[in-house]
């Protein structure tokens, strides 16, 4: 459900949801991605921001060893990767296979 309000940039609803006490930490797929790693994929740097406020894990990985920042510079979400970063996440972690968001 936490997936589904990020794929349609429904913000509401995942308020909605951490108020149900859903885990903003949860993880899910076959990448055992968490919602941060979702709305970084998406670029939606809102989303990124309320979910760290609510306690998301900014250094959480996926079984591929990407952490959120790793994702958000994959798939070309700058507004993301710049709030990653302006928050202190490392640009030159490695991930699985020894690569770096940077």
């Amino acid at each position: 459900m936490f997936t589904s309000s990020l794929g349609c940039h429904q913000q509401p609803v995942a308020e909605l949801l951490l108020r149900r006490r859903a885990n903003v930490n949860a993880v899910g797929g076959v990448l055992a991605s968490t919602p941060l790693h979702w709305a970084a994929r998406q670029g939606h740097v809102l989303m990124v921001a309320f979910l760290v406020t609510n306690g998301a894990q900014v250094e959480k990985r996926d079984v591929e060893g990407f952490t959120p920042l790793h994702v958000a510079a994959q798939f070309g979400a700058t507004p993301v990767v710049g709030y990653l970063v302006a928050r202190g996440q490392p640009v030159d972690a490695p991930d699985e296979s020894r690569i770096t968001p940077a």
